[in-house]
């Protein structure tokens, strides 16, 4: 089965991500239903191992796997909620598609995959999703908060017997009454917060009817939701798609599609009260509030990238709040994205935020131009700095690293060595 990946970066920044893929050998083009969307053709070591998947440049995902944030269609600047969120896939293509000025909350009930989500958010510099661990029919949030929701809720995994060879042997047809009582929970709490003419896509990994097409019948008859219809993205066609409940599901099959199967469906909410008003006002910010000018290796640090919002202090940890969260309940136990921590009054930035790193200037960075010298320096070998490249105070910490230009992340210089201490 072909690999297929996305390149998450700053839009500027696409063709120097593609330059580090060629530059060790990676052959791919574009998929067809998305810009940021690739399919590997050829790869000399696994794609995971690439310099690109190491600085969280691109992540890989199964193409039909795209299809859920790509139908959902969220606009630039959406409020989304991803109900089950871990790995985080389709979270961190929901984040691109609504971009800095949205906010995506991701909810993961699930203790270890919420850190597994978590770490992956974390990996591709997307501050402005908020997590938060709850089982998803318990979700303590107001009704009409969200726009557009996904609901990818667990399921049996049928479509992905390819990978899964056994999957059949887990979950028999007669093992999957509790599967179907928790996504008609699920569904129902998400009518329930689903804003007037918001839109939910509910997806599913599996074929069974049971719990795709008659989930859907069911909701359409037990809410107040409206089937809307799925238009076929490029790259998935009539041969490896089918459509019913007057076009509003859309299946892709595994013996088809270039991708795992998949099934999914978008209702509209067309009835209900109005989205409850925006808390933005309110003074109750968890953490205390951050000066980060007061602090040592702050003028190095490019805050003016980060989205709207503010850096607070929780008992050392450096934590970014999205501004969209101030909209949160207070009922809500939630969490903003962990930019570094203070260490007495100098900040370490977490050394994979290459958003915060400054356009590249001599003695403020080091650029390096030989992929392989990055390859060695991620190894744990040291780096000698040119002349030009040695800070010009006398400097120990944090130094950017960029590859021809491109921010990668964060180094630590001593003396005129440059060293890689991922944390």
């Amino acid at each position: 089965m072909p690999r297929s990946f996305r390149i998450v970066c700053q839009p500027e920044q696409v063709s120097l991500v593609e330059d580090l893929l060629r530059s060790q050998g990676y052959v791919f083009s574009p998929e067809p239903f998305s810009p940021l969307a690739y399919q590997v053709h050829e790869q000399p070591k696994p794609l995971g191992s690439s310099m690109a998947a190491a600085f969280g440049l691109i992540y890989i995902q199964d193409r039909s796997s795209m299809l859920p944030p790509l139908l959902l269609d969220p606009p630039a600047g959406a409020m989304v909620l991803d109900m089950c969120s871990s790995p985080g896939s389709k979270t961190g293509l929901l984040a691109q598609l609504v971009g800095p000025t949205g906010l995506v909350l991701a909810n993961e009930p699930n203790e270890q995959r919420l850190a597994t989500l978590r770490h992956n958010l974390a990996a591709l510099n997307l501050t402005h999703v908020a997590t938060c661990r709850y089982p998803g029919q318990d979700l303590p949030l107001p009704e009409g908060l969200f726009s557009h929701i996904l609901l990818d809720p667990p399921c049996s995994g049928w479509g992905t017997v390819e990978r899964n060879p056994r999957i059949l042997e887990m979950w028999p047809p007669h093992k999957l009454k509790p599967l179907i009582s928790l996504q008609r929970e699920l569904l129902r709490k998400a009518f329930s917060m689903l804003a007037p003419g918001g839109r939910l896509l509910y997806s599913t990994c599996t074929t069974n009817p049971e719990e795709n097409q008659d989930q859907v019948q069911w909701a359409l008859s037990e809410l107040d939701l409206q089937s809307t219809p799925l238009h076929f993205l490029p790259g998935f066609d009539d041969s490896c798609t089918t459509s019913d409940l007057t076009g509003g599901c859309m299946q892709v099959r595994t013996e088809a599609g270039e991708g795992q199967g998949f099934f999914l469906s978008a209702l509209i909410r067309e009835k209900g009260d109005n989205p409850p008003d925006a808390l933005s006002d309110r003074d109750d910010l968890p953490g205390k509030p951050l000066d980060m000018s007061r602090y040592s290796g702050s003028e190095d640090i490019a805050w003016a990238n980060l989205p709207a919002g503010e850096v607070r202090n929780f008992k050392g940890r450096i934590m970014f709040l999205p501004e969209r969260t101030m909209d949160f309940p207070l009922g809500l136990r939630w969490q903003g994205y962990e930019l570094g921590r203070l260490q007495g009054d100098v900040v370490r930035l977490n050394t994979r935020l290459r958003l915060l790193l400054p356009e590249y200037a001599p003695q403020r960075g080091v650029n390096i131009d030989d992929v392989e010298e990055l390859v060695r320096l991620l190894q744990g070998q040291s780096l000698q700095l040119p002349a030009g490249q040695i800070p010009s105070r006398n400097k120990s910490g944090p130094f950017g690293l960029y590859w021809r230009g491109l921010p990668l992340g964060w180094a630590t210089v001593k003396g005129n060595r440059c060293l890689w201490s991922p944390r």
